[in-house]
């Protein structure tokens, strides 16, 4: 059972300050410079003409305050005015808002789907950098990646007061931890809370503060090991990114499909199932319970 709504862009929910607005599959959230892909930009100017000239993440973007993947579906967050835009980025600076997504893994034997709950009972915390990769960085790559559970994690950070630079160095290699100073140092660190969802099959929630672009996609194929179903760049699931040989390159223009193929499981006539079914962000009112009832919208 895949979702696959054909709804189109909407207004969801509205506050005084906010509207919770759904982007559908293939939207772009911005309009893209030289291409003829529809953006919820470009919709909610239609339908709300007052916004034009809202701040939103930047300037002179509608209230926009964060971007959905083209091929990701659901809510993004739309402040009605400055102020608002600027609460949100104030309360995102200090960790205040967790966005939360639903994602079908694309896991086809029984075994593996036990396994993986099991893992996910006490929650998985996937962490890494990223570096673009392929042409014009089509896809990211996964750097310095670290899969721990809940439990591990929390052990980890309430013991690293009392222990010596030495003894953290032998805990995290002992965890399966990747070091590298050099790359630390110059990389940002992206964390992504994965936990089951009761009865629903191969759907996890993935809870995210700062995202960067294609996480969930990638901590998901490289962290959990299995990609999402309707990914056609990440189907690879847990092996290594790979250049591309010689003998490929000639065979192909487009470097990319061949480096990321469709597994035989999630055909392209698929979307992507990855859904932003909202945040908690308890100052304004946003709250898991609202998110889940907005997903009943859209999934």
């Amino acid at each position: 059972m895949f979702a696959t709504p054909h709804i189109p862009a909407q207004i969801l929910y509205e506050t005084d300050d906010y509207l919770l607005c759904y982007k559908p599959h293939s939207y772009a959230t911005l309009p893209l410079s030289g291409s003829a892909v529809p953006s919820l930009f470009d919709w909610l100017i239609e339908v709300r003409p007052e916004q034009r000239d809202v701040l939103g993440y930047r300037e002179g973007e509608a209230g926009i305050v964060y971007r959905l993947d083209n091929d990701t579906a659901g809510i993004v967050l739309v402040a009605k005015h400055a102020e608002a835009a600027r609460a949100y980025r104030e309360a995102q600076d200090a960790g205040a808002i967790d966005k939360i997504y639903l994602a079908k893994l694309d896991i086809a034997d029984a075994k593996d789907y036990r396994q993986l709950s099991e893992r996910l009972a006490s929650s998985v915390v996937v962490k890494s950098g990223f570096r673009p990769r392929g042409p014009k960085g089509r896809w990211v790559e996964a750097l310095e990646l670290r899969v721990d559970s809940l439990a591990s994690e929390q052990g980890l950070r309430e013991g690293a007061e009392n222990q010596s630079p030495e003894a953290l160095e032998q805990g995290a290699e002992a965890m399966g931890i990747a070091r590298n100073a050099r790359t630390q140092a110059h990389s940002k660190r992206y964390t992504t809370h994965f936990s089951s969802v009761a009865g629903e099959g191969a759907w996890v929630e993935a809870h995210i503060q700062r995202g960067a672009r294609h996480q969930i996609r990638v901590h998901c194929a490289t962290g959990l090991g299995y990609p999402i179903v309707g990914d056609p760049l990440y189907a690879h699931g847990p092996q290594p990114w790979r250049e591309p040989t010689s003998r490929e390159q000639a065979q192909s223009k487009d470097l990319a499909s061949l480096a990321m193929q469709p597994s035989h499981s999630a055909p392209a006539k698929i979307p992507l199932q990855l859904f932003c079914i909202g945040m908690i962000w308890r100052d304004a009112g946003f709250s898991r319970d609202l998110a889940y009832k907005l997903k009943n919208f859209i999934i």
